[in-house]
C-alpha cells in the first residue's frame, strides 16, 4: 500500500490522531501539491508552444484556403455536371428516342442561367441521327450526327435520335411510323413493346401480322398507309440483300440491335471562333433494335404462302385461251393489275407468287404454246423482280414495270416473228408444192399425149403390134377362103373383128385421158 496508509494509516476506533500522524499528513498533501504545480507548470509550457505552433501553421493554412478559395470560386462558377437522360434505354427502329441534357452545379444541385448566360450543348452520337426539338434554340439540322442545342433558363435542353435508316424521309413518314409501332394490337402490348419483349424474331410473329396491315393499307386506324410503305421500303432499297436474309442467314433467328453512344459537351457559347474549353461532359447509350429486317422475310414469305398462291392462280387461268398473243397481253395486264398500288417490298412478294404460280397454273385447253407462255411470263416476272430496287432509284421512268414490258413484248414479239416466219415458210412450202404438182402434172399430160400419139398413129406401137397380130390371122383366112370352109372363115373374121374392137377402146381410154 502506500507511504501514508503504512505510517498513519490502519487506525482503528477510537484510535486518535497524533501531532506526528497530522504533520505528515500536510507534508504528504504539499509534496503532492508541489510536484503536480510543477506538472502542471510543464504541461503549460508545452501546450502553449505547440498553440504557438499551431496557430501559426494555422494561420499559414488560413492563407492558403483562402488563397484556394480564390482560385476555386471562379471555378465552380465556370464547370458545371451535365447529366443525360431518356424515358429507357432500348428502342425499336422507327421509335424517336427524346434525350434530356440537364446542367447543374458541381454539386448536382439546380442552376438558373440569366438569358445570355444560358451554355450550349454539343451532342455526338456515334450511330443514328439527331433531330432538334422544338422550343429550344438548336444548330444543325435533321441528318446530323451532331447538334447543337441551348439549354433553357434552368439549364435543361432536349433532342430527339432517330435511327440511321431513317435518313432522308420526311417528318411525316416518322410521325407515321412512331404512330404505327405505338399501335396497341393485342389491348395491352404496343407493337413495338411487343418487338422489344421478344426475344427472336420468330416470338414476334402477332407483332408482325399487325404490322403487315399497316403496310396493306387494311387498318384503320393509319391515316396514311403509304407512309408507312415509303419507310419500310426505304429500309429495304437500302438493304436488300440484307433485308431477304441472303448474306446473314441468321437475320431469321435473332435480333440485330444497334448501339448508339451519345456524349454531351457543355461550353459557354456557340461562336466557333472562341477558344472554349468544356464546362462539363457526358454520355449515354441507347440501343435500337432493327425489326424492319425480319419483318420484310415474314412479309415476303408469309407462313399461309399457298393461300396467296392459290389465289393468284384462279385470277390468272381464265386468261389464257388459245389466241397466244391475246393469251400474253391479257396475262401481262393481270399481273400488273396484282401489283398496282403497292410498295416496294410489296411488288416483291406479289411477283414471287405469280412466279409461283405459273408453275403450278394449268387451264381446261392448255394450247401448244402454253408452256412458252408460262415460261415467258415466268422470266420477265423475275427480270422485273430483280430490277425493281433499280427502277425506283431511276429517274423519269414512263412506268413501274418497264422490265416486265420489255421482256413480255419481246418474248411475244420473238413468238410472233416465230409464227410469222412459219406461216411464210408453210405459205412458200405450199406456193413451191403446187407449183412442183402443177409442173408434174403438166410433164404427165405431155407424156400422155405424146404416148397416146404413139399408140395410135399408123405407124406406132399399137398399130404395129395389131397389125403383126392380124398379119396371120389374114394369112389364115385367106387360106380358109381358098379352102371353100365358111364355118372357119366365118370363125376367123369374128376373132379378126374381135381384136379390131378391142384396139378401138384401148384407143378411146388413151384418148380420153
Amino acid at each position: 500500500m502506500g507511504l501514508l496508509v503504512d505510517s498513519i494509516g490502519n487506525k482503528a476506533p477510537g484510535n486518535l490522531i497524533t501531532a506526528a500522524d497530522w504533520n505528515t499528513l500536510i507534508a504528504a498533501v504539499e509534496a503532492v501539491e508541489t510536484g503536480l504545480t510543477q506538472q502542471i507548470n510543464t504541461v503549460q509550457a508545452t501546450l502553449s508552444a505547440r498553440i504557438e505552433t499551431l496557430e501559426t501553421r494555422f494561420n499559414q493554412l488560413q492563407t492558403s484556403l483562402n488563397a484556394l478559395q480564390a482560385v476555386v470560386t471562379p471555378l465552380l462558377s465556370q464547370y458545371r455536371r451535365v447529366a443525360l437522360s431518356t424515358t429507357r434505354v432500348n428502342y425499336a427502329i422507327g421509335e424517336l428516342a427524346e434525350i434530356t441534357v440537364q446542367v447543374t452545379d458541381l454539386q448536382g444541385r439546380p442552376v438558373t442561367f440569366a438569358n445570355d448566360q444560358r451554355p450550349w450543348i454539343d451532342l455526338v452520337t456515334t450511330w443514328g441521327q439527331f433531330k432538334p426539338v422544338g422550343g429550344f434554340e438548336s444548330l444543325g439540322g435533321v441528318g446530323d450526327r451532331t447538334i447543337s442545342v441551348r439549354t433553357n433558363t434552368q439549364g435543361l435542353a432536349r433532342v430527339q435520335l432517330r435511327s440511321d435508316y431513317a435518313e432522308g424521309l420526311a417528318d411525316e413518314d416518322e410521325n407515321e411510323m412512331a404512330a404505327a409501332l405505338n399501335f396497341r394490337f393485342n389491348g395491352s402490348l404496343t407493337i413495338a413493346q411487343a418487338i422489344l419483349a421478344a426475344n427472336t424474331p420468330q416470338e414476334a410473329a402477332s407483332a408482325y401480322q399487325a404490322m403487315h396491315r399497316f403496310y396493306d393499307g387494311t387498318q384503320p386506324t393509319i391515316s396514311s398507309p403509304t407512309r408507312v410503305r415509303t419507310y419500310l421500303d426505304t429500309h429495304y432499297l437500302r438493304n436488300p440483300a440484307l433485308a431477304v436474309g441472303k448474306l446473314i442467314p441468321f437475320y431469321r433467328l435473332r435480333w440485330r440491335d444497334y448501339r448508339a453512344t451519345v456524349m454531351a459537351f457543355a461550353k459557354p457559347d456557340s461562336d466557333p471562333l472562341t477558344p472554349d474549353t468544356s464546362l462539363g461532359v457526358s454520355s449515354i447509350q441507347v440501343t435500337y433494335r432493327d425489326w424492319i429486317g425480319p419483318w420484310i422475310i415474314d412479309y415476303i414469305d408469309p407462313p399461309r404462302k399457298g393461300d396467296l398462291v392459290g389465289t393468284i392462280r384462279d385470277r390468272l387461268r381464265p386468261r389464257i385461251d388459245r389466241n397466244y398473243l391475246d393469251s400474253i397481253t391479257r396475262v401481262k395486264l393481270e399481273v400488273q393489275d396484282i401489283v398496282r398500288n403497292q410498295g416496294l417490298v410489296g411488288k416483291q412478294r406479289d411477283y414471287g407468287l405469280v412466279r409461283e404460280a405459273m408453275i403450278s397454273l394449268n387451264t381446261d385447253s392448255n394450247p401448244t404454246f402454253f408452256n412458252s407462255l408460262v415460261s415467258a411470263v415466268q422470266d420477265a416476272v423475275t427480270m422485273q423482280q430483280t430490277l425493281e430496287a433499280v427502277q425506283v432509284g431511276t429517274a423519269n421512268l414512263p412506268s413501274q414495270t418497264v422490265a416486265f414490258e420489255v421482256f413480255t413484248n419481246a418474248a411475244t414479239r420473238a413468238d410472233t416473228s416465230a409464227a410469222t416466219a412459219q406461216a411464210q415458210l408453210d405459205q412458200s412450202l405450199t406456193q413451191r408444192l403446187t407449183q412442183q404438182v402443177q409442173q408434174v402434172r403438166t410433164e404427165l399430160r405431155q407424156e400422155q399425149l405424146a404416148f397416146q400419139n404413139n399408140l395410135v398413129a399408123d405407124n406406132g406401137v399399137l398399130r404395129n403390134t395389131v397389125n403383126a397380130q392380124i398379119a396371120p390371122l389374114r394369112q389364115q383366112v385367106i387360106a380358109l377362103q381358098q379352102l371353100g370352109d365358111p364355118t372357119v372363115v366365118r370363125n376367123s373374121l369374128n376373132e379378126v373383128a374381135a381384136i379390131k374392137d378391142r384396139v378401138n377402146n384401148l384407143q378411146a381410154i388413151i384418148q380420153r385421158r
